[in-house]
């Protein structure tokens, strides 16, 4: 899905087809492969500056065709285009399994995009840095997470300087392990009681 680097033989017939597509540098040459790096990675955490509503058609002419996943995004939730600045990431902290926290700083509102899976049991949280006693009413306020390019996450972030909490929580697992725990006492019960 995004790979940032290509190994193909030299003597493939790939290797001229892949130099031709423009899309990737090569970066070193072995004895028998070349290395190459794709120009249009996606990086994992990145501001997009041009807003699409998402149509299948349009994503694919505008992410291949005009090589701009950079600074695209197709977006299911939204009904018009839209325009917006780049802000700037300050740090990212994958931490456990089930959480990533981002700090950004934005001049005006912007929408950043995660390159993870969209799943609707990520929900996501934004913390306005203080600055005194000032803040834009947001603070620990959940926010939407929109779907982005068919399979990614995104959110609105508000100007200023940010702290975003993704968090995946599945009530599901709870519940099913609640169960399964249940279960198992009553069965120890019963066990007990013959």
């Amino acid at each position: 899905l995004n790979g940032r680097y290509l190994i193909v033989y030299k003597k493939s017939p790939l290797l001229e087809e892949i130099k031709k597509s423009g899309v990737y540098n090569i970066v070193k040459k072995l004895d028998d492969v070349v290395v190459l790096e794709d120009k249009i990675f996606l990086k994992k955490i990145y501001f997009a500056t041009a807003l699409y509503p998402f149509d299948a058609d349009s994503m694919y002419r505008g992410l291949i065709e005009n090589k701009s996943p950079l600074t695209s995004a197709y977006i299911i939730g939204i009904t018009k285009m839209e325009t917006l600045k780049a802000g700037k990431i300050l740090g990212v902290d994958w931490g456990e399994k089930a959480k990533i926290k981002i700090k950004v700083n934005s001049r005006e509102r912007g929408f950043l995009v995660i390159s993870a899976l969209y799943y609707p049991h990520w929900k996501a949280k934004i913390n306005l840095v203080r600055y005194g006693s000032l803040s834009n009413g947001v603070n620990g306020i959940r926010t939407k997470i929109y779907r982005v390019n068919g399979v990614l996450m995104g959110i609105f972030v508000p100007a200023g300087k940010s702290e975003i909490e993704f968090v995946y929580h599945d009530r599901y697992f709870y519940l099913g392990l609640a169960g399964f725990f249940a279960g198992f006492l009553s069965l120890l019960f019963l066990r007990k009681a013959l």
